[in-house]
């Protein structure tokens, strides 16, 4: 696996459930994962997770969405065509950071979360 001393120079963004996530040691993941050999996506994801799990914090009960979006680099990785399409909503909420917008932005955020509609909401105080 990748070497703790560099583990910060290798972080790449992907998206899971619609938010961006930074994940250390991707690159060495994925081609750890590829000498496998591995033909079952689910071996695969798996695979992926475990290794992704070494250097970064999964958090518990969201494995099959950080899978999802693991097997998605995968395939990018590989040279396979990835549908980049994604079902999130983005919500930008702007405003100074004053009692209402900061208000506004958690009633957007447990709205979005008692809906379970993949969204990512962000509040810009620029």
């Amino acid at each position: 696996m990748t070497d703790p001393e560099n583990m910060g120079s290798d972080i790449t963004q992907i998206s899971v459930s619609g938010h961006k996530v930074g994940i250390a040691g991707l690159t060495r993941v994925l081609e750890d994962v590829r000498e496998l050999g591995l033909t079952n996506r689910i071996e695969i994801g798996s695979g992926l997770v475990r290794r992704a799990r070494q250097q970064n914090f999964i958090p518990p009960g969201a494995e099959y969405e950080y899978c999802d979006a693991l097997l998605k680099e995968y395939s990018r990785f590989l040279g396979e065509e990835v549908d980049e399409r994604t079902s999130a909503v983005e919500i930008r909420i702007m405003g100074p950071g004053c009692f209402r917008c900061e208000e506004l932005t958690r009633r957007v955020m447990s709205v979005v979360t008692d809906l379970s509609v993949p969204a990512d909401v962000q509040h810009v105080r620029d």
